[in-house]
């Protein structure tokens, strides 16, 4: 119903309007019914044509985002209905005194000082037409891989002199403009800071990764309107360098660019793991298609609590061979994690739920002894958690929750590390708890192990943390955790956290051999 209000109603509503203008006019008594009545007739035939003509353009398009012209099109409809009404209106009113003058009877229905004016309208129109037309070969010309490059570098130095932009968007994409064209191209739209040339270039697959960097430099920190289209174009390109992809997906308020960067399969595996638990259902999707997904992280997303994901999923690890590790769904942990994303949206109700839960895993729990129930009881804990935790990066209903259930002693163990999750996402308030850690009261392991999170992320002031813990002398218990953290800072490139990590296991090995 949807489709057919957007696609058909409003041009049928349109067109009957013109039948029936048109069978008004017929009724009238007046000299000029012919001259009015063939406009109208002729109108309607153009806008026909015309929305025949953008309906078939529409279906056949392979752009993913064409469907969003459906909203626009009912008002280019209305332009070209009025452009419509004026073509046809000069083209009737020439034909009618020509008839006339080739009858040679008085003018009854036109006049030379009209016909003046209708005569100019189809010019102007003829001229606007062609010019149309000729930008169109241009630009079909300079998006085929066909055109030959020397016929491309022309192209392309006749667009960079009237400064045609459209047609620069196309050479850019082109993977068939030759390299000295291409670095000239590249060079002019970086001084001049094209963006919408800078989004094709970024999609271009012969960027070096050096020149996918420098344009990543440009637009990082431009507004949505300006750097959308090049973020995603540098998250499907396969040249990217990886930390740009890191960046790229940490974009939390834009799914898109996020979902490229699942999409591609140059991203790396460390990346691909922070996407499989994105807050966003397509990203996760999407992430299944992916070929350099690892198998475990694959497998991980079979048990996703949303259907569609589960189903793409399932149907990917049996393509690539899977099929024997498939896991039964587990009810209960696609439960929690529903509650996890109940919490997330704001439904406080669902954070008193897994209270609920947390009372009936740990009812009869041994927590001495029974150590494979405590940790699947973890793991179930976890599991809406790390939803909640990964929200409240940028969602404020996200980690209201989290506070409160901070404040819970039930649920403050798994709480301590959603609030790292969330500190790697990018709360500033979550990072500041975990610091402080001793105003809530949360005890230092749990917080040297959530604050691992931010520390992946690069992020200096828990790498800082980190390290004072592992060469404290009087936290000897803890040094195994911080030194857990600081390995993926220092994978990252991090020289402290590398450092202190090779003073860390130089001083162990001098233990073991003071030991024996």
């Amino acid at each position: 119903m949807a489709f057919f209000i957007l696609a058909v109603l409003p041009y049928v509503l349109l067109l009957a309007a013109l039948v029936a203008l048109t069978v008004w006019v017929a009724r009238w008594r007046t000299p000029f019914r012919p001259l009015l009545v063939t406009t109208l007739i002729l109108t309607t035939l153009l806008v026909t044509g015309f929305v025949a003509w953008a309906q078939h353009n529409l279906l056949t398009s392979k752009s993913s985002t064409a469907a969003i012209a459906y909203i626009f099109l009912p008002f280019y409809t209305l332009e070209a209905t009025a452009i419509c009404a004026g073509v046809a209106g000069a083209l009737v009113y020439v034909v009618f005194f020509a008839v006339e003058k080739i009858r040679r009877a008085e003018p009854q229905l036109t006049r030379l000082p009209l016909l003046a004016v209708a005569v100019f309208l189809l010019t102007v129109s003829g001229w606007v037409a062609s010019r149309h037309l000729h930008q169109q070969r241009l630009v079909k010309l300079a998006a085929s891989p066909q055109t030959p490059a020397g016929e491309l570098s022309r192209l392309q130095s006749r667009a960079l002199t009237v400064k045609n932009t459209r047609v620069l968007e196309q050479l850019a994409a082109n993977p068939a403009l030759a390299d000295a064209a291409l670095a000239e191209l590249f060079k002019g739209m970086v001084s001049g800071n094209n963006f919408k040339v800078l989004g094709k270039l970024a999609a271009n697959p012969r960027l070096s990764a050096t020149e996918l960097t420098r344009i990543y430099e440009l637009v990082k920190n431009q507004t949505q309107i300006n750097g959308y289209a090049t973020w995603r174009e540098l998250a499907r390109n396969r040249n990217t360098p990886p930390e740009i992809l890191q960046a790229l997906a940490g974009m939390k308020k834009n799914n898109f660019v996020r979902l490229c960067v699942a999409e591609n399969s140059s991203t790396p595996s460390a990346t691909l793991a922070q996407l499989a638990v994105d807050h966003d259902d397509q990203v996760r999707t999407w992430l299944t298609t992916n070929p350099s997904l690892p198998a475990e992280q694959l497998l991980a997303l079979t048990q996703d609590p949303v259907a569609t994901v589960r189903q793409y999923a399932e149907s990917h690890a049996k393509q690539r061979g899977l099929s024997g590790l498939l896991a039964p769904l587990d009810p209960a942990m696609l439960k929690m994690q529903e509650l996890g994303r109940r919490a997330a949206d704001g439904d406080l109700g669902a954070l008193d739920e897994i209270h609920a839960q947390y009372k009936i895993l740990y009812a009869d729990v041994d927590r001495k002894n029974d150590r494979q129930r405590r940790r699947a009881n973890l793991q179930l804990m976890r599991a809406a958690f790390d939803i909640i935790g990964d929200a409240a990066g940028d969602r404020p209903s996200a980690f209201t929750a989290l506070q409160r259930a901070a404040r819970e002693p039930d649920l403050r163990g798994a709480a301590t590390y959603a609030y790292g999750r969330a500190a790697a996402g990018g709360n500033r308030a979550a990072l500041d708890a975990l610091l402080h850690y001793e105003q809530h009261g949360w005890p230092l392991s749990s917080v040297c192990g959530a604050l691992q999170y931010p520390a992946d992320r690069g992020n200096a002031e828990a790498v800082d943390f980190l390290i004072a813990v592992l060469q404290d002398p009087n936290r000897r218990a803890l040094r195994v955790t911080a030194a857990n953290g600081l390995r993926g800072a220092a994978k990252l490139g991090n020289e402290r956290a590398s450092r202190a990590l090779a003073e860390h296991d130089q001083k162990v090995l001098a233990e073991i051999k003071n030991r024996q």
